[in-house]
């Protein structure tokens, strides 16, 4: 599980997007390992107690933004991240995530 603080100026809403350098025509998360794949499920949530399940490449999720920069040294954002299924092959699999936050 990775923690994370979001902040928006006015503490107000949030959009965050997840695009992953190998999401296939089914609009899943891959890591690959040359010719071989495995999918990757993602999961969110902005209050750790309700999670959106099952995220697909660019979903919209929403939030709502701490107005203090650090969140007080805490965090209002979680992701947590897990295998599919398992490689076909051993090796290192990898996929690159990039998330974008904007103000709603």
């Amino acid at each position: 599980m990775m923690p994370f603080c979001i902040y928006v100026t006015d503490g107000d809403q949030y959009v965050l997007r997840a695009n992953g350098n190998n999401d296939d025509y089914k609009n899943q998360f891959n890591l690959i390992n040359g010719n071989d794949r495995v999918v990757y499920k993602m999961d969110f949530s902005p209050d750790h107690s309700i999670w959106q399940l099952n995220v697909r490449p660019g979903d919209n999720l929403y939030g709502s933004g701490s107005s203090i920069e650090n969140c007080s040294n805490a965090y209002n954002a979680w992701l947590r991240i897990y295998l599919d299924g398992s490689p076909a092959s051993s090796g290192t699999y990898m996929d690159t995530v990039t998330l974008t936050v904007s103000a709603v």
